[in-house]
């Protein structure tokens, strides 16, 4: 059986692995803002494909660093698979303690970025997709559902839109 030391650093080696990845994900997520500002949905496409394998590569990664966490576990007789934070408790040297915080608090920034990233292309999206939306209804003159209806709950047929590509009357 392995020693703690040599689980250690293949932890470490996982984990810097997977933290790379992440690091290829965020450049990825900035591109995407920038193709997103450019309304190029090639680039989109292309953009959301390598996004894609790079989320089977963390995925095959991230199970690289369970299963080195499990055999840590089975190593210290522990009953559950442990989280980073126990692993440090269980390493003596004070330097690998720190090298494996530090890898920790890397990845741990890198995500935090990386999800401040996706929220602001999320809203990117969302107003693209509200901006084209009025533009679509004001080409056809789409009323809003809502407006259909009358008390009675039934069609109201003075409210039914009228749909036309283009107002003559303006």
């Amino acid at each position: 059986m392995l020693s703690l030391r040599l689980l250690v650093l293949a932890l470490k080696s996982a984990m810097e692995r997977e933290r790379d990845l992440y690091a290829r994900l965020l450049e990825y997520a900035e591109e995407k803002k920038e193709v997103l500002v450019k309304n190029d949905f090639d680039g989109i496409n292309r953009v959301l494909t390598l996004e894609t394998e790079t989320m089977e590569r963390i995925a095959d990664a991230n199970k690289l660093t369970n299963e080195v966490l499990e055999r840590i576990a089975q190593k210290n007789k522990l009953a559950a698979r442990p989280d980073l934070s126990a692993v440090i408790a269980l390493v003596d040297d004070e330097n690998e303690k720190e090298e494996l915080r530090a890898t920790q608090n890397a990845f741990q920034s890198l995500v935090a970025a990386l999800k401040m990233k996706n929220d602001t292309n999320q809203k990117l999206l969302e107003t693209q997709l509200k901006y084209n939306e009025f533009f679509l209804n004001m080409l056809t003159q789409q009323e809003g559902v809502g407006d259909l209806y009358g008390n009675d709950g039934l069609v109201d047929e003075d409210r039914l839109p009228r749909r036309v590509l283009i107002d003559t009357q303006v």
